[in-house]
């Protein structure tokens, strides 16, 4: 059984808005909490097809070691000779060390962590595109990430 208690949930609010705050940093902050959340989706998604039955899952935690993921992978530096893999095993150190506790989602932590690196490298090949077009892609990434988190609540409300 996953763990859910006030410590389980400060310590994502705590460790994810830290991690969010420094991806905001590069790549915009609308655009951090949009691909988090993003990577948290396609990772649980993940987990669920993996799993396929008897899966609970509480989820956020899953978003924060996706922007880990993507911080790591928006660092790796493979264009010049002197490859780096550095960030990618800090993410990776973090990983273990935080993300494979007894009653932890263990599958959905990693699928966060790789999923956000692809998003990251993803991002790396294209920020340039993000910059030239940084209004329009903020105002569209908004509205998503408004959409996302008020869609379950007005799937309840409709219920």
């Amino acid at each position: 059984m996953i763990h859910l208690d006030i410590s389980h949930f400060l310590t994502n609010l705590i460790i994810g808005s830290f991690f969010i705050y420094f991806l905001g940093i590069e790549i915009g902050f609308i655009e951090s909490w949009f691909f988090t959340f993003l990577s948290g989706i396609f990772a649980n998604l993940l987990n669920i097809i993996f799993h396929q039955v008897n899966f609970n899952s509480i989820g956020f935690s899953t978003a924060v070691f996706g922007c880990i993921g993507i911080l790591s992978g928006l660092k790796i530096n493979y264009k010049q000779n002197n490859f780096s893999l550095i960030p990618l095993f800090s993410g990776l150190s973090f990983l273990l060390l935080f993300g494979t506790s007894e009653k932890s989602d263990i599958f959905g932590h990693f699928f966060g962590f790789i999923i956000g690196i692809l998003i990251g490298i993803f991002l790396l090949k294209n920020l340039k595109f993000i910059e030239k077009y940084n209004i329009i892609i903020d105002t569209i990434l908004f509205l998503l990430l408004i959409f996302i988190i008020l869609n379950p609540l007005l799937l309840i409300l409709i219920k």
